[in-house]
């Protein structure tokens, strides 16, 4: 089944409703705010990286956050670097 075959699937009746929700900028949900916020350079994370997670209820604590913002900065961006972007996940 292809990527496409799947997302179809799961957005038919009923879940094209909870994902319509889900999306909704105007609803109680993050799904627009958290794919939508702030800049994303796709080889390093952000501090607007951390404020959209933080809108799915994830918490980071301090020491994970100056690792990811300080100290292993350089180490976490080639790593993503190394992140294939032209194949599906």
């Amino acid at each position: 089944m292809t990527l496409t075959q799947r997302i179809d699937e799961v957005t038919a009746s009923p879940a094209h409703h909870l994902l319509t929700d889900f999306f909704d900028p105007k609803g109680p949900f993050a799904g627009a705010t958290f794919d939508e916020f702030g800049e994303n350079p796709p080889q390093s994370i952000g501090p607007a990286d951390l404020v959209a997670v933080s809108l799915l209820d994830v918490r980071f604590e301090p020491r994970a956050v100056r690792a990811m913002l300080e100290t292993d900065s350089s180490s976490l961006s080639n790593l993503l670097a190394a992140v294939p972007a032209d194949v599906d996940i």
